[in-house]
């Protein structure tokens, strides 16, 4: 119930961008909400496996004097080094696990304000879309996809405008040290330099299902791996694991909702792919999330880490929906879609998080306040 209260309140606190209050206003509501946003997450306990995993990579790593001085192999370890650094640095702060928890929590929240505030038309309608759904379902559980996916929502977007090639790649580079995921903005730059129209891309988005519909990835992946005698026990897990090696099915939620998005963002997009150059790098990255889901439909890790790694986008392109129809009727009809998108998204990650008990807020609310009942994740 507080998670879906805390979603019907940014939805209130929007109304305050459809209004067209200060930015003093916006920006003061916007950093209240962060803020109550970050001490929920900041004091959660043990919500799905990934934290349990953190603590004790965060317990394991050394602080920075005594992997400077004393020597460490903690950096043998598959983990990004760049996370690790981050780690280490937390624990030469303070030798505590909640505290690194705690940090992490407001970072995130914050970086994702900041990127909304520079790029979104209407900041608080995309922190209200970013609470329903990414804060909830990604930026709780996979603390180092949030870091890197936050890291590069903020600057590919801003030196891909600049035209800065360098810069740009040094900066997936720098993401790419928090999670490896972050290779998925790569094409941004390049596809910039195209010209864009909501025919090239519907009719390109069109060939990337029939493709993704004809074409099994799996077993062009094996059938290389094999020619080339590359072929593991590691490999063999995340193409066949029930988990990792997971397929798609074109009527799956995740699936679905990214296509029916993409194209709404698109079909009511007006000539903004020519004239708003913040909004053309905005679909881009979100086209480009979605096509990886698509192509790597039959190995669903793949296709959602990429996508999970652009995703973090679509809260700018919702508030653009609105910000594009301002002037027009279709204003009111469009921004009481999304809420309904987000009040629907909101009902479905509460039942996700019934089917998923590595993710069970309504769990997490009974023990937050008390350590003592542990809680125990699935097996």
């Amino acid at each position: 119930m507080i998670y879906f209260a805390f979603t019907i309140l940014t939805m209130i606190a929007s109304f305050l961008d459809f209004i067209k209050k200060s930015d003093k206003k916006i920006i003061s509501v916007g950093l209240i909400l962060c803020f109550i946003a970050a001490i929920f997450s900041g004091i959660r306990f043990n919500i799905g496996v990934d934290d349990f995993a953190y603590k004790e990579l965060f317990n394991e790593v050394p602080n920075l004097f005594d992997w400077i001085v004393g020597g460490s192999d903690i950096h043998k370890r598959s983990t990004e080094i760049g996370f690790l650094t981050y780690l280490s640095t937390l624990k030469t702060i303070l030798n505590n696990e909640d505290f690194f928890i705690f940090v992490t929590a407001f970072i995130l929240v914050f970086i994702h304000f900041f990127a909304f505030y520079k790029y979104s038309p209407f900041p608080l309608i995309s922190l209200c879309f970013y609470f329903s759904h990414e804060f909830f379902m990604k930026d709780w559980t996979t603390l180092r996809a949030g870091l890197s996916s936050g890291i590069t929502l903020i600057l590919v977007i801003h030196y891909v405008l600049q035209s800065k090639v360098i810069k740009n790649y040094l900066s997936i580079g720098f993401a790419f040290l928090f999670h490896t995921q972050s290779i998925a903005a790569v094409p941004i730059y390049y596809l910039n330099k195209l010209k864009l129209t909501k025919k090239k891309l519907l009719i390109t988005l069109s060939v990337i299902i029939l493709v993704s519909a004809a074409v099994n990835l799996k077993d062009l992946l094996l059938n290389f791996m094999v020619l080339l005698k590359v072929i593991n026990s590691r490999s063999v897990e995340y193409l066949f694991n029930d988990f990792f090696g997971k397929e798609l099915k074109f009527t799956d939620i995740t699936l679905l909702k990214a296509i029916i998005m993409l194209i709404f963002y698109i079909a009511f997009s007006k000539d903004y792919l020519e004239k708003d150059p913040v909004f053309k790098v905005c679909i881009i990255y979100f086209f480009l999330g979605v096509s990886y889901l698509l192509l790597f439909r039959t190995v669903a890790i793949f296709g959602t880490r990429l996508y999970g790694q652009l995703y973090s986008v679509e809260p700018i392109l919702a508030a653009y929906m609105v910000y594009i129809h301002r002037h027009s009727f279709k204003k009111v009809l469009i921004y009481g879609y999304l809420i309904l998108f987000l009040l629907a998204t909101s009902v479905y990650d509460i039942y996700l998080s019934e089917l998923n008990k590595t993710n069970n807020f309504l769990q997490y609310y009974q023990t937050i306040f008390n350590k003592d009942e542990k809680y125990k994740p699935r097996n």
